[in-house]
């Protein structure tokens, strides 16, 4: 017998992300709503990112450039 991993759907996902939105700052709903938008498996850009956070496309994008995960500058994306 094999141990199976637990899986969680999208759904499931998305309402516990909603479920902890109440308790979050600012910051928490904002990157809340960006993983709801990234658990739907495609693929997100910056302005997109920004959109479902409520912020201006350019502030992400300068926010990523100083990351550790930054695969270059915000031109290249």
């Amino acid at each position: 017998m094999t141990a199976q991993t637990p899986t969680l759907s999208v759904d499931a996902i998305d309402a516990a992300l909603a479920a902890a939105t109440p308790g979050l700052d600012d910051g928490g709903r904002r990157l809340a709503a960006v993983l709801r938008l990234l658990a739907a498996g495609d693929p997100v850009g910056v302005p997109a990112a920004a959109a479902a956070a409520g912020m201006p496309a350019t502030r992400p994008g300068s926010c990523c450039d100083r990351g550790p995960a930054c695969s270059g500058t915000a031109a290249a994306r």
